[in-house]
């Protein structure tokens, strides 16, 4: 069993964020062993994948994204992106530390990916395990 200790999004606004199917709304939704916190309360325990995998999906801007897996941004981030898997999203305004691959439009700092990464701009420095790509 995989826990989701450690995910934080905090969102601005209209977005949404999306765990395994299920839609949840607020200025701040946190994950903490597998109890969903929406503004500092909590909203319901999950029930763990019985594949073990929490796919997180975020709809809408958002300030700040940390999650211990791979996460989806349909949106821009104004902040950082801290994953511990892969990054796919818009624009970054801050940084992007990812456990594996990177897949965003502009970064307005530091990408670091355990694999590849793919943008199309980057205003820091990059630090990749393998291929660049549309820098």
């Amino acid at each position: 069993m995989t826990t989701s200790k450690g995910n934080s999004i905090s969102s601005s606004g209209s977005g949404t964020v999306t765990v395994n199917g299920k839609v949840y709304r607020g200025n701040s939704v946190r994950i903490d062993n597998d109890v969903v916190y929406i503004d500092g309360k909590i909203a319901e325990d999950m029930e763990t994948p019985k594949d073990g995998i929490l796919k997180v999906k975020i709809t809408g801007d958002v300030r700040l994204v940390k999650c211990d897996r791979s996460v989806i941004v349909n949106g821009t981030v104004t902040g950082d992106v801290d994953a511990g898997s892969s990054v796919t999203c818009g624009n970054v305004g801050g940084s992007v530390d990812a456990g594996s691959s990177v897949a965003c439009a502009n970064v307005g700092g530091d990408v670091e990916a355990g694999s590849s990464v793919s943008a199309s701009r980057i205003m820091g420095s990059v630090d990749a395990g393998s291929s660049v790509v549309g820098i």
